[in-house]
């Protein structure tokens, strides 16, 4: 226990509670500065308060947790959205990869929660106004003696922004990819997942050709994951028909061919996916080993956030497969279940927040 800018005492809880008498309260409490101790911590509104006012300053450590704690409440329930947003707004400036990977993850998990629903927009106008500003300081092109920490992170913004709807992202994706087929070493390697992603979502008919042909010549199992992955999150449903086939061809490696339905439907095409699992059943089991048949059905809508898959899901695995992949199909239905519940709880307050 300690205070910002201050010494962190240790103490021994040896009961459900116990009172702390600090020297002074002329800096805001901080509990577990480090980040060293198992246990989450939720402050009052009052030290949240000063804490968060100071979050640009704060220790590495201290700010990361702070952002995990406050998340991880949101999520159980027991602090309100618009807190950690107001919070992550004042992490505008940030400079550590591993705390920009906790923001945007966690902002890609609210995305998701309001895939297809009204507060998906306010969501990304959200992402867009907190990455943007930082990813201009960092610009489009690689600084000499820059970190890898930057090009790493240049290359998370860039797909966050590029999630969000940033039109002039999505645009330097397609370019970026149009420069790789003229020159493979034209597109530094810290940027080759964002351009083939954007790529693979927003791929009209040549740019999925020009995929598919990559994907056949790879020369390492990466490359062709990489390709075959951006070939599943298309979002044109007659394009990400093309590749379920791949799912069932026998050309196409296990490890592989094993990812392709869950992709599609991530890509928000789950009730595509499964029909087309149903109708080829007997054919996608002949490209799964033991483990991938039990996962196959449950993995196709493990993205979802509605019941309804949950049930459907379980009632087919029930019905077809046995003990192993019912029991698989009970967890990710429970997973299921649990997100839902999750997004009736935040989409409102979302739009308490962002509104």
């Amino acid at each position: 226990v300690g205070t910002v800018g201050g010494k962190a005492y240790y103490t021994l809880l040896a009961g459900p509670s116990t009172t702390i008498t600090q020297p002074g309260c002329d800096a805001a409490l901080v509990i577990d500065p480090a980040s060293v101790g198992y246990f989450r911590v939720q402050y009052d509104a009052a030290s949240f308060d000063a804490l968060s006012a100071q979050a640009p300053r704060l220790p590495d450590t201290t700010r990361f947790k702070l952002l995990s704690d406050t998340w991880s409440m949101v999520q159980a329930g027991r602090a309100d959205l618009g807190s950690y947003l107001k919070l992550v707004s004042r992490y505008g400036d940030e400079p550590r990869l591993a705390v920009w990977d906790s923001i945007l993850s966690n902002l890609r998990s609210l995305d998701n929660l309001a895939q297809g629903e009204p507060e998906q927009p306010m969501i990304r106008r959200f992402v867009t106004g907190l990455v943007a500003p930082k990813f201009a300081k960092l610009g489009w092109t690689e600084k000499p003696g820059e970190t890898m920490e930057d090009r790493q992170l240049r290359s998370r913004m860039a797909d966050a922004l590029a999630r969000a709807g940033d039109p002039a992202a999505i645009a330097e994706g397609r370019a970026r990819f149009a420069s790789l087929l003229r020159d493979p070493s034209s597109v530094s390697p810290s940027m080759i997942d964002f351009t083939v992603g954007v790529a693979g979502r927003h791929a009209d008919a040549a740019t999925y050709e020009a995929l598919a042909s990559r994907a056949l010549k790879a020369e390492s199992n990466e490359e062709r994951n990489r390709y075959g992955y951006a070939m599943a999150s298309v979002m044109d449903p007659a394009l990400s028909a093309r590749t379920m086939e791949q799912a069932i061809s026998p050309e196409v490696p296990p490890q592989l061919s094993t990812q392709i339905l869950p992709g599609v439907a991530r890509s928000g095409h789950i009730d595509q996916a499964w029909a087309f699992a149903v109708k080829n059943r007997d054919a996608l089991m002949q490209t799964q080993d033991a483990l991938g048949r039990n996962r196959a059905f449950p993995g196709i809508v493990s993205s979802s956030t509605e019941v309804r898959h949950a049930d459907m899901m379980e009632a087919y695995v029930k019905a077809n497969f046995g003990p192993d992949a019912q029991a698989e199909a009970v967890r990710v239905a429970n997973s299921i279940r649990t997100r839902a519940a999750q997004k009736a709880m935040l989409l409102p307050q979302v739009r308490a927040a962002l509104q």
